[in-house]
């Protein structure tokens, strides 16, 4: 068997010796393994360079990679024979491992994938065995036990190690966050937020932590950071919601609509603005005004069970049950994430609804 796959990969290689100029140009292996280039450009220069013949087996793999990782802007199944041909030829090449478990997690919807997500996951693993100093492997390895797996020990494992080896890794300390959050451990959550707004002190940072404190009903600390967000940058529509979602906890519900007007001026075209006044109005017993609000963002999502779950309260206020069961069951069969069918299944709860 081996032997087959060998002499398919060398009929490949061959058959584009046929077709190309067997000399590659000088800057061939530049513009290779340049992730920049030019896509069309940047293949036909790699496979000169494999026409051209004269390479060793890493080489060769590596440049199957390079022009893999060319292929996959547009032809995802070649790219993904040249990694594989790249794996078979030198097994021992991180790169081409962490090439694979890549494009496997974006090509495809993962969620009810557990055999693929376990391949990708070995891929990853296997490039992390091979070159434990790359970072950024580290990096999809976790999103995969984070986002898909809920493991977020082994997430946070994997975060940590990415700032062992980068202290100052922005995204790797911003996602260790995010999976402290996830596993409800609020205190080391925040010690990495508030460390970004130490290593990072900008609007990006200060907004994190501000929502962080939002959701914790801290509001004081929360005002405290969007301010100072909202200050670098007046016209941001976020710290605007979030000094508004602070206003509707308090109810001071005349300034909260007041801000989402303001945030709601300087971008039209963010939904979830409507959404959060929505809110507000809710609160406030204005049942139309909330249903108009996320009416509109449906309108562009349709497929929103956050949105529809929102929906469906806002019609069970209005004493509409029938309305607001079907909203209920039409998010929970969206499966968009836990929170999402939790919420689901509390609104059928409270009807009396079977899910």
């Amino acid at each position: 068997m081996h032997f087959m796959h060998s002499l398919q990969l060398a009929c490949a290689i061959a058959a584009v010796a046929a077709l190309l100029p067997a000399v590659a140009a000088a800057d061939d292996r530049a513009v290779c393994d340049r992730l920049g280039s030019p896509r069309d450009a940047a293949i036909q220069a790699c496979s000169r360079i494999l026409a051209a013949g004269g390479l060793d087996a890493r080489e060769t793999a590596s440049t199957l990679v390079s022009r893999g990782l060319h292929y996959w802007r547009n032809d995802r199944e070649k790219a993904l024979a040249d990694i594989n041909a790249a794996i078979e030829l030198k097994p021992d090449l991180a790169r081409a491992w962490w090439a694979r478990g890549y494009f496997n997690q974006s090509m495809h919807d993962l969620r009810k994938d557990p055999e693929l997500r376990a391949r990708i996951i070995a891929d990853f693993s296997k490039a992390i065995e091979l070159d434990p100093s790359d970072v950024e492997i580290y990096y999809h390895r976790a999103g995969i036990y984070s986002n898909y797996e809920q493991d977020h020990d082994r997430a946070i494992a994997d975060y940590t190690k990415m700032l062992e080896l980068a202290p100052t890794h922005r995204a790797a300390r911003h996602a260790r966050a995010n999976s402290y959050g996830r596993k409800g451990d609020f205190e080391r959550q925040l010690a990495d937020l508030s460390e970004l707004v130490r290593l990072y002190p900008g609007r990006d940072s200060l907004i994190d932590r501000g929502m962080f404190y939002l959701a914790r009903l801290d509001y004081d600390h929360a005002v405290a950071d969007l301010i100072e967000a909202r200050k670098l940058d007046p016209h941001h529509p976020s710290p605007l919601s979030g000094l508004a979602v602070a206003a509707t906890a308090r109810g001071d519900y005349p300034q909260a609509l007041a801000l989402y007007e303001q945030a709601i001026k300087q971008a039209p075209h963010l939904t979830w603005l409507y959404r959060n006044r929505a809110e507000t109005y809710l609160n406030m017993g204005e049942h139309d005004k909330a249903l108009d609000d996320v009416q509109r963002s449906l309108a562009v999502f349709r497929r929103d069970a956050s949105a529809l779950n929102q929906r469906g309260r806002i019609y069970e206020a209005m004493g509409r049950k029938q309305d607001a069961i079907a909203d209920f069951r039409a998010a929970l069969a969206l499966d968009q994430g836990a929170k999402a069918n939790a919420d689901s299944r509390a609104g059928l709860q409270r009807l009396g609804a079977e899910p």
